[in-house]
């Protein structure tokens, strides 16, 4: 039997996560430890009463309860709206970051030249001798 229980397991344990070897060794540990079994039996407790206060149709839980479980629900309501808009904003500021400089750069990635002029499109230019 491993003694090594950490408050990881202690939560994996009140959340029924552990496998059942290890559901043992954590309850072997609170047997001996009447401090943490206090702190998971609180923890048990104020699962239950938010799993209650969560439920559909009337509740017995405590009006406290309740409100702090719809402030909850509420944040991680708005915690993936702005998530979602911050992606968003993130591909559109990527959008016109490119096109911004597509157009300043051009096609070949500097500026573009005009590759004819209006005044010489009949060849090369005239040699001017002077003497």
């Amino acid at each position: 039997m491993t003694n090594d229980v950490v408050e990881f397991d202690l939560h994996a344990y009140a959340d029924a996560q552990l496998d059942v070897e290890r559901r043992i060794e954590v309850e072997a540990y609170l047997s001996q430890h009447p401090q943490a079994a206090v702190q998971v039996m609180a923890d048990l407790r104020v699962k239950a009463e938010l799993r209650l206060a969560l439920a559909e149709g009337p509740s017995p839980a405590k009006a406290m309860t309740r409100e702090a479980a719809a402030r909850l629900q509420r944040s991680l309501g708005l915690r993936h709206r702005y998530g979602a808009l911050r992606r968003v904003a993130v591909v559109l500021v990527f959008i016109v970051s490119a096109l911004g400089g597509s157009t300043y750069l051009g096609p070949r990635g500097g500026h573009v030249m005009p590759t004819h002029s209006a005044q010489n499109t009949c060849g090369p230019s005239p040699l001017l001798l002077v003497r």
